[in-house]
């Protein structure tokens, strides 16, 4: 009877061993901390930020075991939950590769032991309705073993904050713009500088963000059309650049980019928006083809006049303006001849016809 009690007991206890722990946070043991670096600028301490305000921060992720940790992909667990996720949730999904401490790709992601990986929390707009109070953010690590940790970074939301009274609500325009090289010519690439200013001489724009728009004349370089800047004080400017190529196929003349622009202020609940447009003009260079020269007659005696006849096609897309044929003897045999043929437009042919 003995040794039965004891068996049961046994088949308990190894039973028991095989049911995971209930709420444990990693499938493959506790390999990452929330923790930051002395020489690295992430988040340090509970973020405060105010509801309808935006936030970026580098999340800072610590290896603490004593070997080496590849990391394929870290998630911010959102939630359509107002009381469980503040931020509004914009995006199908928030995974992204592990970064550096600057932001960027860490490349292969592997994490020696006591070293850091990170997550970008990038211009996350809170919700204006965001209850008050701590709130914890989920951040999911996926390791190359196919193991997953979740940590939480705590954050504080305070209250909206209020317009102070007699401020007034900004607006954005644009006050210039300037390009490098300053002539644009199709098919070419260019530097587009754009000023952009603060109207309001009281009230503070921040996250201001510009999407540039074309009919598709001119598009990024780098893929990216977003100019970003943090603040904007009241009556201040700042200047912004992006790289662009401009279609090999404009026809010469003025192009229209347009600007959609977002930004907050404070007691704002909603982004505000303006839109601007500018044009910016493009050339094209000259591009003529002269047919061979044909003439009256092979033999010419002295006092006689021979005909000179040629064809010029324009077969740039720009309209060639006041062309001017001009015929010069270096032997000085024949007299000097000019044949204006005026305007040749793309894809026609001016006629040369003259008599020297």
């Amino acid at each position: 009877m003995k040794k039965k009690i004891l068996s049961l007991l046994i088949a308990a206890v190894l039973l028991l061993s095989l049911v995971p722990l209930v709420g444990a946070s990693s499938t493959g043991g506790e390999s990452f901390i929330l923790a930051s670096d002395t020489n690295d600028n992430a988040i340090s301490q509970t973020p405060k930020l105010a509801a309808g305000k935006y936030f970026t921060g580098l999340v800072g992720f610590k290896n603490v075991t004593t070997s080496s940790v590849t990391v394929t992909s870290i998630e911010m667990i959102t939630d359509t939950s107002l009381s469980v996720f503040p931020f509004e949730v914009v995006q199908l999904n928030y995974f992204a590769a592990p970064k550096d401490k600057n932001g960027n790709d860490l490349g292969g992601g592997t994490v020696s032991p006591g070293g850091f990986c990170y997550y970008k929390m990038d211009n996350l707009r809170c919700r204006g309705d965001a209850t008050e109070g701590y709130y914890n953010i989920p951040f999911e690590i996926t390791l190359s073993t196919g193991d997953k940790q979740t940590l939480s970074l705590p954050i504080l939301i305070t209250a909206a904050e209020t317009t102070p009274e007699g401020s007034e609500v900004p607006t954005i325009i644009i006050t210039g713009f300037y390009t490098s090289p300053s002539e644009i010519i199709a098919g070419e690439a260019l530097t587009l500088f754009v000023t952009f200013k603060n109207t309001s001489s009281s009230t503070a724009v921040s996250h201001l963000k510009a999407q540039l728009t074309s009919d598709g004349t001119f598009t990024p370089i780098n893929g990216s059309s977003t100019l970003f800047a943090d603040n904007l004080g009241p009556n201040a400017s700042t200047t912004m650049s992006i790289h662009l190529d401009t279609k090999a196929e404009a026809a010469p003349g003025s192009y229209s980019i347009g600007f959609n622009i977002s930004y907050s202020y404070p007691g704002a609940t909603t982004l505000a928006t303006d839109n601007e447009t500018i044009s910016v003009p493009v050339t094209q260079v000259p591009k003529i083809k002269v047919t061979a020269i044909q003439t009256s007659s092979t033999e010419v005696f002295l006092g006689q006049e021979v005909n000179i006849m040629s064809q010029i096609n324009n077969t740039g897309k720009g309209t060639i303006y006041n062309v001017t044929v001009k015929f010069a003897d270096t032997n000085g045999i024949f007299t000097e001849s000019e044949s204006y043929l005026g305007n040749i437009a793309p894809g026609s042919t001016g006629n040369i016809d003259v008599y020297l």
